[in-house]
């Protein structure tokens, strides 16, 4: 049994640390505490800590998702980095010129916090599947894998990623990112999400629209007085059904109308609200045609408004002010997708018994965006399921016989590329 008491023990002491990111929460959590608990369990099966820390604020990072600035500036940007740690663990090779193989985990989860529980043989807690499960696995596969060698008989090195800053939309840009771009990455590279039995090696990526209104509003006595926030926005979904859903279907976009907040009383006119929207794609370049399409089209919108309502009474204000209490910013926008291959990497997890499954199957999108680098591949691979296993739900959980056979399988794997390392080294 690789997953003995004392995984399932260090399984519900990470799974007790609150570590619900700071994105939702606006607080700090205990996640420096649950790396260190990872720490010492690490440490005891013969890894070493390369590095702990965060990543400093990046200006690119700051176009790309605003809303990780806010946060910081929001919490305190001393605060909100020294309570955001990721780290590196190193097995070195004692060879030369060996492989390297990366595993990625992330140690932050959605809120609410969820304790740890079980029951016959299924663990629950908020993070057991997504993502703090899969990283146990992994230490018990290398505790069982490195019982059978001796250390002079190391044939790769292995690195984990323990990374804070992929929930809460914060998309790995202050977790796995800057250690991507430190260079802690390997040849093949391991990024353990619930994957559904097989590994993707595909995933999508996303943008996120924000369009708000800030006018002045008012009672139902005189709603010919406000600035109706409810009527613009419902407007505007409108003019986004019509105009570009089809553009996104063309691109293979997905488009989500998210949530559309103004007010929750029937007797007054609300003059402030904001709508999101966002768009999933697999492409780059698609995700920048969708861009462009909503922006030059915005305008459209507010003047149909204006041209639509202004003969109305109640509404003339509405529409004579939308164009200049309305406007838009994205939340997020220019991530990258996760799009490679590799016939040598591809035939060794075959031959570890770990398949492939299609991006059309269930592509999702997760750090492993970052992974694309020239010469190596990255896939996604993990134990049970996101939607299966509950994953942001109260019933995330996974079973112990999943936990088990995920382990195994990252044996196989291990043994697999100790058996092809000399074809491995010579094509790097």
């Amino acid at each position: 049994m690789l997953i003995d008491k004392t995984f399932v023990t260090l399984l519900r002491d990470l799974i007790n640390c609150n570590t619900v990111t700071p994105m939702e929460s606006g607080q700090s959590s205990q996640l420096l505490q649950a790396i260190d608990i990872f720490t010492y369990a690490a440490t005891n099966i013969g890894l070493e800590i390369l590095f702990c820390g965060h990543a400093e604020p990046d200006e690119q990072a700051s176009k790309q998702i605003p809303k990780v600035g806010e946060v910081a500036k929001a919490i305190g940007w001393k605060q909100f980095y020294d309570s955001q740690p990721s780290a590196i663990y190193q097995l070195k090779s004692t060879e030369e010129n060996a492989p390297v193989v990366m595993f990625n985990f992330h140690m932050d989860t959605v809120g609410p916090h969820i304790g740890f529980s079980s029951s016959d043989h299924v663990y629950y807690g908020r993070g057991i599947a997504d993502n703090k499960g899969p990283g146990v696995a992994l230490l018990s596969a290398i505790r069982h894998w490195m019982n059978k060698r001796t250390t002079s008989d190391i044939p790769m090195t292995i690195l984990i990623q323990c990374v804070a800053g992929e929930e809460g939309g914060a998309m790995g840009i202050y977790g796995t990112r800057p250690l991507i771009k430190a260079g802690y990455f390997g040849d093949l590279n391991v990024f353990m999400i619930p994957s559904g039995g097989g590994y993707f090696d595909r995933s999508t990526s996303s943008m996120t629209l924000e369009i708000s209104v800030d006018g002045e509003g008012s009672t139902d006595d005189f709603p010919e007085r406000g600035v109706n926030a409810t009527l613009i926005l419902s407007a505007i979904v409108a003019g986004m059904a019509s105009d570009i859903e089809p553009v996104c279907q063309k691109a293979n976009v997905k488009l989500t109308v998210g949530g559309l907040t103004s007010g929750s009383m029937h007797n007054r006119v609300y003059g402030s609200g904001h709508l999101l929207i966002n768009f999933s794609y697999a492409s780059v370049a698609d995700a920048e045609l969708v861009r462009i399409a909503v922006e030059k089209t915005f305008p459209k919108w507010l003047r149909q408004i204006d041209e639509k309502y202004s003969t109305l009474s109640t509404y003339y204000v509405t529409a004579k002010r939308c164009s200049a209490c309305t406007s838009f910013r994205w939340l997020k926008q220019g991530l990258p997708t996760l799009s490679n291959s590799h016939p040598l990497w591809e035939q060794v997890l075959k031959e570890a018994g770990i398949r492939q499954q299609s991006a059309s199957q269930a592509a999702f999108t997760c750090d492993a965006m970052w992974g694309n680098l020239p010469g190596r591949y990255t896939i996604m691979y993990g134990p049970g399921d996101l939607h299966t296993n509950g994953a942001h739900t109260e019933l995330e959980h996974l079973t112990h016989r999943e936990m088990e056979d995920y382990a195994e399988s990252l044996v196989q794997l291990l043994d697999a590329i100790s058996r092809n390392v000399a074809t491995l080294v010579d094509e790097r």
